[in-house]
């Protein structure tokens, strides 16, 4: 019963349903430390597994706690021979790093990429997605310190990679769009407001594709985050006539996405439109 609990808590996790997610989650992570103990692959998998489901959630002190566990236990592990699975544990360092940015923890996230970067730039053509998604992370972190222009060669690079996954696998439309979508929210506070609207209307175009393909939860979270983008953009530009249209897109698409108006997301989104108006 246990492994069905975990697999719908990935299911859901995947599809973007947190509130889903997470009790699975917990009862498959419960179950596995009353069966195996806490030194156990299966207890690492669980605590990480719920660990980024409440990142996704925003309830950052908890998933620092479950992934910090899940690391702990994984790298014990592997210390003491009991498991060989070396990629399993970059793959945590990666949502930590994630995390930490998020927690605006620099020094941490900065150590935790470095251990995955030189991980998975020993092959680079295996390791592809991994290495745009960590190009996405360093791009935030210097966003978060707001060093503007060197977040762009990083949301640059990022968007490189992602561009040659979409030739085997479209579903990679969507990342690219997030890094498109990030290069635009630096060129906004850069100021350079033409080629950040051209960027966020490539973004919305991948996004509004992807829906018809992959009518799940994150791609209209994805979705959300553009139109509110656009909504803040328009107030900037006083192209005060578009802003109706991006309020309630963004409006429609989070409640698509979270599948309720209390969220954060939701509250951002009123939170523009009240300072344009």
């Amino acid at each position: 019963l246990v492994p069905l609990y975990h697999k719908l808590g990935v299911n859901y996790y995947y599809q973007g349903n947190q509130l889903a997610a997470e009790p699975y989650a917990s009862k498959a992570l419960e179950g596995r430390i009353v069966a195996l103990g806490r030194q156990h692959l299966d207890v690492a998998r669980s605590y990480f597994l719920r660990g980024a489901i409440h990142t996704k959630m925003q309830v950052y002190r908890d998933a620092k706690s479950d992934i910090g566990n899940a690391i702990d236990i994984m790298e014990s592990l592997l210390a003491d021979g009991q498991s060989e699975d070396s990629l399993r544990l970059i793959n945590m360092y990666d949502e930590y790093v994630d995390l930490n940015v998020l927690l605006r923890n620099q020094p941490l996230a900065l150590l935790y990429w470095e251990r995955s970067y030189q991980f998975y730039s020993q092959s680079e053509a295996d390791f592809a997605p991994n290495l745009a998604d960590l190009y996405m992370a360093r791009g935030n972190m210097a966003y978060t310190r707001q060093a503007f222009q060197q977040a762009i060669p990083f949301f640059e690079e990022a968007a490189r990679y992602y561009r040659q996954l979409t030739a085997a696998d479209d579903s990679y439309d969507i990342n690219l769009a997030s890094a498109i979508s990030s290069k635009a929210l630096i060129q906004t506070q850069l100021g350079q407001y033409d080629q950040a609207f051209s960027n966020y209307q490539k973004a919305q175009d991948l996004l509004s594709s992807a829906v018809l393909t992959y009518d799940i939860p994150f791609v209209h979270q994805e979705l959300a985050v553009v139109y509110n983008n656009l909504l803040e953009l328009s107030g900037l530009t006083r192209n005060y006539e578009q802003v109706t249209h991006y309020y309630e897109q963004a409006k429609l698409q989070n409640l698509a996405g979270w599948g309720t108006d209390f969220h954060p997301n939701q509250a951002l989104v009123h939170r523009d439109r009240a300072q344009i108006a």
